[in-house]
This record gives C-alpha cells, sequence and structure tokens, in this order.
C-alpha cells in the first residue's frame, strides 16, 4: 500500500480491514453469544436484584430450574435461549456477507 501511495485512513480502510474482517466476525459472533448468556457477574454482584432490574435470561433459567425445581420450564426457557441466539448469529452472518473478505 505504501508503494501505491496509500497512507493514513486510506491504508487502514483499504487494506488493514478487509484483511481483518474474518477476525473481526468471528470476535463480534463471541461477543454476541456471551454478552446474551451472561450469569456469573449479575448473579454474584446483585443477585437479580434490586427487584428484577438485574436480572438475565440465564438467572431466570438458574432460578427455574434449581431453585423452583421445575427442569421442564428451565429446559423450554433455554431452548427458546437458544433458538434466539442461533436466530441473531445467522442474522450477523448473513449481514456479513458485505463486509467479510475472504482472499
Amino acid at each position: 500500500a505504501d508503494i501505491d501511495g496509500a497512507h493514513g485512513w486510506t491504508r487502514v480502510r483499504r487494506v488493514i480491514i478487509p484483511l481483518m474482517s474474518p477476525s473481526l466476525l468471528v470476535a463480534s459472533v463471541m461477543g454476541f453469544i456471551s454478552a446474551m448468556q451472561v450469569f456469573d457477574q449479575a448473579f454474584v454482584m446483585t443477585n437479580g436484584g434490586p427487584g428484577d432490574s438485574s436480572r438475565t435470561v440465564v438467572m431466570a433459567i438458574y432460578d427455574a430450574a434449581f431453585r423452583n425445581l421445575d427442569m421442564g420450564y428451565a429446559a423450554a426457557i433455554s431452548v427458546v435461549l437458544f433458538a434466539v441466539i442461533m436466530l441473531l448469529t445467522a442474522v450477523q452472518f448473513r449481514l456479513s456477507n458485505r463486509w467479510v473478505h475472504y482472499q
């Protein structure tokens, strides 16, 4: 890029980001999945409170399974969470066709 006269922002936009796009896609998908499954930080710090303001879906699964001993309901919530994560990940991969370059 230096030989062709690209400097600064042009080099970043035309060379570096396209070469890093597969890694950026993997990092964004993994970060999204991790964000959807957050449990330990909210559980340890606030236990879902005050009220239910910091309660997550995984905390609802935990409460249904281990506090209420309703394994069927917890499994149903888990399947719905799995379906939502799969759907949004598929959308993320579909949209990535525009900006991820494998070459």
